[in-house]
C-alpha cells in the first residue's frame, strides 16, 4: 500500500509503483513532460495496480485522438480486472475512465466531484475535472468546484501552487480578473516556473488588453518552461498573440518555427498531431495572413497531419481548426469529408460531445471554410445564429476569439455594420476589455 504526496491511498504492493505514481501525479499537475515517464515506470512495476491503469487510461484519452483509444481500452480492461480490492476513491477513477471511454464526459466529471467531496486535496481529480470541463466549455462548473475545495488548501499542503494555478484560471475564465491575478501572483511567487499559473496570468493580461506588459513578461520568462509538456508551446502561442498586437510579425514567425511547430523538438517529434499544438499553429497562421504576412508552406505542414484525422471526433474545437487548415490549403474535398463526418457524429450519437459539435463546432468549421472561399455572407450566416453557443466547443475566451475575428473580417468585407455591432456586443459580454483597440477589431 502506498500514498501520494497528500496522503491518499494508492493500492499496490509495489513500493516502486507507488513512488512512481506519486511522482507522476505531481509532474502531471505541474504540466511537466516527465509525467509520462513516471507513468510508464509505475505500470511496469505493477501492471495490476487499478489506480495506475485508470490514471494511464484517462491520460491517454486526454490526448483527444482516436489513435490512442485502443491503448486506453487496454488500460481500462486492466483497471476493471483489478479494481475489486481498491479504495472507494480509486474505484471512482476507474468509473471515470469507463465514462470517458464511452463518451459520457459529464458523468466522468461527476466521478471526480465525488472524489473531491470526500478528498478535497486530491489534486489529480481536480486537474482531470478542470481539463474535461474546459473542453466541454463549462468553466462555471469547474470554478464552483475549485471554490468548494479551496478552504482545504494552504501553503502546508503539498501541491498548493498547482491548486492556486487551477483556481486562478477558473477565476479568469469567469471574468473575475482581479481575483484571478491575485491568486496567480501568489502561485508564481511560490514557484516562478509554474506553467499553469503563468498560463492564467497570460490570459488575464490578454483579456485586459495589457499588451506591452504581456510581451515584456513573456520575454523574461519563456526559458522557465523548458521542462514543461506541450504547455510550453501554448505559452509561446500566448506570446505571439501579444506580439501580433504590436505588428512584430517576424518575431512571431521565429517563435512559431522554434517553439510552436518545431518538428525537431522532442515533444513535437513524439506527437506531431497533438490537438492543442494544431490549434496553436493554425490560429497563429490565420492571424499572420490576416496581417498580410506570407507564411510560406507552413499551412501544408499542418495539413499533412490534419488530413488523416478528418473522421476523428475527439474534440469539437480541434475539428473546427482542421477546417481552418484544410481550407487554407484549398483541400475542399477533404473539407467536405470533415463536415460530413462532423454532421454524422453530431446527429447520430449519444456522445456528450455530439451536442457541442452541432451547436458550435459545425458553425465554426463551416465559417472557416466559407471565409477562405471569400463567402463572407456565409460566414455571418453560420456564426451569428451560433453566437450564444460557441462556448460549447470548448477552449478559452482567447482561443475562441479566432472565430469572432473571422466574423469581424467578414462583416467588414460585407460592409455589414449591424453584424459588426452585434459582434462587438458579444465580445464585450464575453469579457474582453477595450476590444476595439485590438488589431482584428480595429481593422474591421
Amino acid at each position: 500500500m502506498g500514498i501520494d504526496a497528500r496522503g491518499h491511498i494508492i493500492s499496490t504492493d509495489s513500493n516502486e509503483a507507488a513512488t512512481a505514481l506519486s511522482a507522476a501525479i505531481e509532474a502531471f499537475a505541474a504540466r511537466q513532460s516527465i509525467a509520462a515517464s513516471h507513468m510508464q515506470k509505475a505500470i511496469a512495476a505493477d501492471p495490476e495496480c487499478a489506480f495506475g491503469q485508470a490514471m494511464m487510461g484517462i491520460m491517454l484519452l486526454g490526448a483527444r485522438t482516436t489513435a490512442l483509444r485502443e491503448q486506453a481500452k487496454q488500460a481500462m480492461v486492466a483497471a476493471e480486472k483489478h479494481s475489486q480490492q481498491v479504495s472507494t476513491r480509486e474505484k471512482q477513477y476507474v468509473k471515470a475512465l469507463q465514462h470517458t471511454y464511452a463518451g459520457q464526459l459529464e458523468d466522468a466529471v461527476r466521478c471526480y466531484e465525488a472524489v473531491l467531496a470526500e478528498h478535497p486535496t486530491d489534486l489529480l481529480a481536480l486537474v482531470f475535472l478542470q481539463s474535461e470541463l474546459f473542453w466541454l466549455g463549462d468553466m462555471v462548473w469547474t470554478e464552483r468546484v475549485s471554490a468548494q475545495v479551496a478552504p482545504h488548501w494552504n501553503a502546508d499542503v503539498p501541491g498548493y501552487t498547482a491548486f492556486l494555478a487551477i483556481r486562478a484560471f477558473d477565476l479568469e475564465e469567469n471574468n473575475r480578473f482581479a481575483e484571478g491575478e491575485q491568486v496567480t501572483q501568489e502561485a508564481l511567487k511560490l514557484n516562478p516556473a509554474d506553467v499553469w499559473g503563468a498560463h492564467a496570468f497570460a490570459h488575464i493580461m490578454l483579456m485586459q488588453n495589457r499588451i506591452d506588459e504581456g510581451i515584456a513578461w513573456m520575454d523574461e520568462r519563456q526559458s522557465l518552461w523548458d521542462d514543461a509538456n506541450q504547455m510550453q508551446y501554448h505559452l509561446a502561442w500566448h506570446h505571439c498573440l501579444f506580439l501580433g498586437e504590436r505588428h512584430q510579425h517576424e518575431k512571431m514567425l521565429a517563435i512559431y518555427d522554434e517553439r510552436i511547430r518545431n518538428r525537431d523538438h522532442a515533444l513535437c517529434a513524439a506527437m506531431p498531431d497533438l490537438y492543442i499544438d494544431l490549434q496553436n499553429g493554425s490560429s497563429l497562421l490565420w492571424r499572420l495572413e490576416q496581417a498580410g504576412v506570407d507564411v510560406g508552406n507552413r499551412w501544408q505542414e499542418l495539413a499533412d497531419v490534419c488530413a488523416p484525422r478528418v473522421n476523428d471526433m475527439s474534440n469539437p474545437f480541434t475539428s473546427a481548426h482542421f477546417a481552418l487548415v484544410l481550407a487554407a490549403n484549398e483541400q475542399f474535398d477533404a473539407c467536405d469529408e470533415l463536415i460530413a463526418a462532423m454532421e454524422s457524429f453530431a446527429n447520430d450519437t449519444n456522445h456528450d460531445l455530439a451536442l457541442r459539435y452541432r451547436k458550435a463546432a459545425l458553425p465554426a468549421a463551416k465559417a472557416a471554410i466559407a471565409h477562405r472561399k471569400g463567402d463572407h455572407h456565409g460566414v455571418i450566416q453560420q456564426l451569428k445564429p451560433a453566437q450564444q453557443d460557441l462556448w460549447n466547443m470548448g477552449g478559452s475566451h482567447a482561443q475562441q476569439d479566432l472565430y469572432y475575428q473571422i466574423w469581424a473580417d467578414s462583416a467588414a468585407k460585407q460592409g455589414d455594420k449591424k453584424a459588426y455591432a452585434d459582434l462587438m456586443h458579444v465580445i464585450e459580454k464575453i469579457g474582453f476589455v477595450e476590444p476595439t483597440a485590438r488589431i482584428a477589431y480595429a481593422q474591421a
